[in-house]
């Protein structure tokens, strides 16, 4: 357990602890609570008057994902436990923001990151080099965007993700003028704070306890 957590430390990223009831996770991998999130949030509308692009139809086909009752392989607890907490803020969020999952969402994307260049580098269809972090947070009318990588408390970042991360955020710096997404009111677990540069914050989930509650932590830095 020690190396897992110096492994989780050594992320340069903020990162904020979440708590869910095992209740939800029990109900979303017997195939329940999905279907739940997508009737109450399909028509739900953002703060900004639009409605969301969290839950979209094409998931309704998934194989990992438990639409309609339980799956051999169950994916995304987290992230979409995490998208309805940004949906309950007023936020809009991409899950499938690749043009092969959802085109409508890779236009949205294309748009917030400025352009259809800065979307194919950072959703490419290709997985080889690696995927861009879970969620894209953003707000429609001033097109700042906050990207959120959903884990469990102690769970480690792939080979792949830590090297591809910085590499979006490097692309960022270059191609960006806008700082990330940051609401004041949340800065304690939805916005944690983040270092000029960075576009990117870890959500750590843990199944709830008695006196359990949000908490962020600034990592290092330095790369």
């Amino acid at each position: 357990m020690a190396d897992v957590k110096a492994h989780v430390q050594d992320a340069p990223w903020p990162q904020a602890v979440f708590s869910y009831s095992s209740e939800d996770k029990a109900s979303y991998y017997d195939g329940r609570l999905f279907g739940i999130w997508y009737k109450e949030y399909q028509h739900h509308l953002c703060a900004f008057g639009e409605v969301q692009h969290l839950f979209r139809e094409r998931m309704l086909s998934s194989r990992q994902i438990p639409h309609s009752g339980r799956v051999k392989n169950t994916f995304y607890f987290h992230e979409f436990y995490m998208g309805t907490q940004y949906l309950k803020a007023g936020y809009d969020v991409l899950f499938y923001a690749r043009k092969v999952e959802d085109s409508e969402c890779y236009e949205i994307a294309s748009e917030l990151l400025g352009g259809g260049d800065a979307a194919q580098f950072i959703f490419p269809n290709s997985e080889e080099g690696g995927r861009a972090p879970d969620l894209l947070v953003f707000d429609r009318c001033t097109k700042r965007v906050r990207f959120v990588e959903c884990k469990g408390k102690y769970e480690p970042f792939t080979k792949k993700q830590i090297g591809r991360f910085i590499e979006i955020e490097s692309y960022l710096k270059r191609t960006s003028t806008a700082s990330a997404l940051f609401d004041p009111l949340y800065e304690h677990n939805l916005f944690p704070p983040v270092s000029e540069g960075q576009w990117i914050h870890i959500a750590r989930l843990r199944p709830k306890s008695p006196n359990a509650s949000p908490i962020w932590s600034k990592a290092a830095t330095t790369r």
